[in-house]
């Protein structure tokens, strides 16, 4: 499985609680989860012996003696940072100004889920710059893209180098590309606020490309409302059988 940014820890280890290891023993998890027992109030040796007791639950050939130091070491960590429980992130007309600007429904998606997440970096983590710090292919899931590859990249040209909306600088191989966003707006007063960050692309306001209606529920492949769609279609059908018996 591909491990995504995990933004709520609280939900995050509720989830772990009641259904197990995304993958066993996996270290993230026996930290979120260190760092849960750690905020409900429990004492060290309280959580040295929670986690033993669900890593048993979920695994009986769990062996508490092999595994000692991946969960000594899984409580150590837990006190390097508190339990990431997120504000929600404002978000002002300005910026979706700035976003519809790019006239393209992919673009603009891929676009508003790099907004949100370099403002829960800097709001909820306390980062210093605007930066979404997550890979390609994480961004184009969360924001519901399933185009070709090459598709994709020319998204990520349009917003860099066309629109210098973002700039993308490369480290290391391991920590790959950090995407500095280049037009949040830190003066305007929010229009509306995304309060669940594993569904991001949700809260991204739809509009008619014809009309400029807002639309309540979008389609993956239009952008139009329900009565511009159908004279559209209509149009479209006089065509084809214009030409049909042209």
């Amino acid at each position: 499985m591909i491990f995504m940014l995990i933004f709520d820890e609280y939900k995050y280890a509720i989830k772990l609680l009641n259904h197990g290891f995304e993958k066993f023993m996996s270290n993230i998890d026996l930290t979120i989860l260190a760092k849960y027992f750690r905020y409900i109030g429990k004492s060290e040796e309280q959580i040295l012996t929670d986690l033993n007791n669900f890593c048993t639950k979920f695994n009986p050939d769990f062996n508490h003696v092999i595994s000692d130091s991946n969960i000594k070491n899984a409580i150590k960590r837990s006190k390097k940072r508190s339990l990431i429980i997120p504000k929600p992130i404002p978000i002002t007309q300005k910026e979706i100004d700035t976003i519809k600007a790019l006239k393209d429904f992919r673009s603009e998606k891929v676009l508003f889920v790099l907004l949100v997440v370099s403002k829960h970096f800097k709001i909820n983590l306390g980062w210093h710059d605007y930066i979404a710090n997550i890979k390609r292919t994480e961004i184009c899931t969360r924001a519901k893209i399933h185009d070709p590859k090459i598709e994709k990249d020319a998204i990520f040209t349009k917003i860099d180098r066309d629109y210098g909306l973002v700039d993308a600088q490369v480290f290391s191989r391991t920590r790959g590309v950090d995407l500095f966003i280049k037009f949040v707006d830190e003066e305007g007063e929010p229009i509306f606020f995304v309060d669940d960050l594993d569904n991001i692309i949700d809260f991204y306001p739809h509009y008619c490309s014809l009309c400029g209606k807002q639309i309540d529920k979008k389609s993956n492949v239009h952008e139009f409302c329900h009565e511009c769609w159908k004279d559209r279609n209509r149009e479209q059908t006089k065509e084809r059988v214009r030409k049909h018996f042209a």
